[in-house]
């Protein structure tokens, strides 16, 4: 007996045509009509899906348009000889130039995954790459084309809410890629990043490693907040604490941002025996580093990396990795995708790809004797050695961790009364506020400081601002007052960064609950660098957007 079929949405899902024409598509392809079989008539599909003659005769007009049925006058609509294949669009959106070519292992291993599963699944795929600026606009003119039945979506931030408004305002089947929305049901594969992260420092504990190094990027990213979530978690659980003067964030996966890291990371008076650098191309960066200085891997300094692309396993060297492949994320995406446009499975689904560790040979024990470096620290480029920074926001623990991260960090916190003077130079600024009780008061209040701190930069240099906010408890971070504070945070941030990037001032914000507190910190000493080319940003750490 033939499946009934799901029904159509009329607020959901697109219009009632195309969702028609993807059932009957769908149909097809399950085999429920064979090839030359008559299908239901007008009337007939009007009954079994409740839609209007209209919307029947346009989604077969639709099919036979593409060529998947036929229609005689008289005799009725037949399905064609041959059902078409399934087309994909794999959509690569951020990554182009040079982004391309950071990702280009990754992304060859993800488009294999494709490959061999549409093959066997008898469809086709197409890849493009554009810039964001074009995003919007491209996915319109996909889905209003139809030229493909499915798209396979990878951003190089964050997916946003407007792309999944253009293909579900469509009806068209999509999958995202390594990126999700917390609060957004969406169809997605992701990675269990947080567990893959403390398998990596949990590895380099039982090592014997006391003091491991963490290295990562864009700190906006989800995924990058879990591993830095499953890093922390594996020290605290050790009981050696969260420091985050060995911690680096960096703006990009690249290899010299590995390399800069992890050599920031050794020059360090205590310098750390192990590094997790959570990403394999930063961590190919990472032993080039490491030789430079005259080190060893793994007898001086061991190194874990993350996603176990191919060239890793031929480092010497091999890279001890976290595999968390590429090539399953383009399968299992495909897979998903296919089920979706075949009416196999209903959405939103969330696939998970589970990681696992890869040892090799970059993760040995620590040494019985720290060897000396062979080069001298270098100065740091483009600012004195330690910057002045103007700390504001009321007295308590969270000013004080901040201004404990500043100083551990080679900079000067200048607090009350010195920082409100005008005769103080300031390099950089921050404002605390703590968001738990009273929220409007403490906006308006952290507003008229940063707006202080902002011009006496401005007076002095181009600079730096953040705000760190502590958001509401956990267990109202579902409610109105943390949907609130988040708001708040977005919008001061927004109109600050607004009035100040003419005069040369970056402005941003991070965003956490008080048990996060470390990674806020870490976070904030990004956004201080002159890495962080970004203005406007809030970053949430540990919390849902």
């Amino acid at each position: 007996m033939a499946e009934r079929p799901a029904p159509l949405d009329a607020a959901n899902g697109g219009p009632l045509y195309q969702q028609l024409r993807h059932q009957l598509f769908a149909r097809i392809r399950r085999g429920e009509f064979a090839s030359g079989v008559m299908l239901p008539s007008e009337n007939q599909l009007c009954d079994e899906y409740g839609v209007s003659v209209t919307t029947a005769r346009r989604a077969l007009l639709e099919l036979v348009k593409e060529g998947v049925v036929r229609r005689r006058m008289g005799v009725g609509t037949t399905v064609a000889p041959s059902v078409r294949q399934a087309r994909l669009a794999v959509v690569g959106i951020g990554y182009v130039g040079h982004s391309w070519r950071r990702i280009s292992f990754g992304m060859a291993e993800l488009i294999v995954g494709v490959g061999e599963l549409t093959w066997n699944r008898d469809a086709s795929f197409s890849t493009s790459g554009l810039d964001e600026e074009r995003s919007d606009e491209y996915l319109r003119s996909l889905v209003e084309a139809r030229s493909v039945d499915g798209v396979l979506l990878r951003t190089a931030s964050d997916v946003r809410e407007e792309h999944l408004d253009i293909l579900e305002g469509a009806g068209m089947p999509y999958v995202v890629i390594k990126r999700e929305l917390a609060r957004r049901p969406m169809n997605c594969v992701v990675g269990d990043d947080v567990r893959g992260s403390r398998l990596a420092t949990d590895h380099l504990l039982q090592q014997g490693h006391q003091r491991i190094g963490f290295v990562c990027a864009m700190p906006s990213l989800q995924f990058s907040q879990d591993r830095i979530t499953g890093y922390r978690q594996g020290v605290e659980a050790a009981g050696i604490g969260f420091d985050t003067g060995l911690v680096r964030l960096e703006a990009a996966f690249d290899e010299a941002s590995g390399a800069r890291a992890v050599r920031d990371l050794l020059h360090r008076p205590s310098r750390p025996t192990a590094v997790f650098v959570a990403s394999d191309t930063m961590a190919i960066g990472s032993y080039q580093a490491v030789r430079d200085l005259g080190l060893a891997i793994p007898d001086d300094v061991a190194i874990v990396g993350y996603d176990d692309i191919g060239p890793v396993a031929l480092l010497t060297p091999p890279l001890t990795t976290v595999r968390i492949a590429y090539y399953d994320f383009g399968r299992v995406a495909a897979q998903l995708l296919l089920d979706l446009i075949d009416g196999q499975a209903e959405r939103p689904q969330r696939r998970v790809i589970e990681p696992a560790l890869v040892v090799r040979g970059s993760s040995g024990p620590p040494p019985a004797e720290m060897r000396k470096l062979s080069t001298p620290a270098p100065e740091a480029a483009g600012r004195t050695a330690s910057r002045r920074v103007g700390v504001a926001g009321p007295p308590g623990e969270v000013r004080e961790a901040v201004k404990n991260a500043i100083a551990a960090n080679g900079d000067q916190p200048i607090l009350p009364p010195d920082a409100g003077s005008k005769d103080v130079e300031l390099e950089a600024g921050l404002c605390t506020l703590d968001l738990r009780r009273d929220l409007e008061r403490g906006l308006a209040t952290t507003q008229l400081e940063a707006d202080s701190i902002a011009g006496r930069l401005a007076q002095w240099r181009a600079g730096s601002l953040v705000l760190v906010a502590i958001s509401p408890a956990a267990e109202e971070s579902a409610g109105a007052a943390a949907a609130a504070a988040a708001a708040g945070v977005e919008h001061v941030t927004r109109g600050l960064a607004a009035r100040w990037s003419s005069r040369g001032i970056r402005v941003n914000a991070v965003l956490a609950q008080a048990g996060d507190m470390p990674s806020a910190l870490a976070a904030t000493l990004f956004l201080f660098s002159e890495e962080a080319d970004m203005t406007g940003q809030t970053l949430r750490i540990g919390l849902p957007r």
